[in-house]
């Protein structure tokens, strides 16, 4: 070595570390997931939803006015009743699955929503005493008038 230079360590290629390929896409699929999660999060909790239904959120565009209906079932008043019980089903199932429970006794009608569009039911209103027990049932009744949502 010449006088005056200085002594250097020998340079060598750095090989970079790969991961496996199975590993990384996982890896990015959970942090793009977790992102997209936060974010529609942090979009749902700050939308105004007193004002707009959650539904027209987004410049008055519905997807559930096209696919669902509503309908309104009278409440008969029943001497007795602390309060009731509605259910409903559509004609085809076997039992009824969709139940409301604990309407008030002074509620004289009820807005069922989200009923399929182009489906009839069938509803059964039963009437609760002071220890929660049906006590009086109406008979099975023809859903016939819904409206589109």
């Amino acid at each position: 070595m010449k006088k005056g230079m200085k002594k250097t360590m020998p340079r060598t290629k750095t090989a970079w570390r790969k991961r496996p390929s199975s590993g990384g896409h996982v890896m990015l699929f959970r942090r793009v997931l977790l992102i997209t999660t936060c974010m529609t999060l942090f979009l749902f909790l700050t939308a105004d939803v007193s004002k707009k239904g959650l539904t027209q959120s987004v410049a008055g565009v519905s997807v559930a006015r096209g696919l669902f209906a509503q309908a309104t079932i009278s409440i008969p008043q029943i001497n007795g009743a602390v309060s009731y019980n509605l259910y409903y089903k559509e004609v085809t199932e076997g039992h009824y699955i969709h139940a409301v429970r604990s309407i008030p006794a002074g509620t004289t009608t009820y807005l069922v929503s989200y009923l399929k569009k182009n489906k009839k039911y069938h509803y059964k209103i039963s009437a609760l005493d002071n220890n929660g027990k049906e006590f009086w049932w109406s008979k099975e009744t023809l859903l016939t008038k819904t409206l589109s949502m």
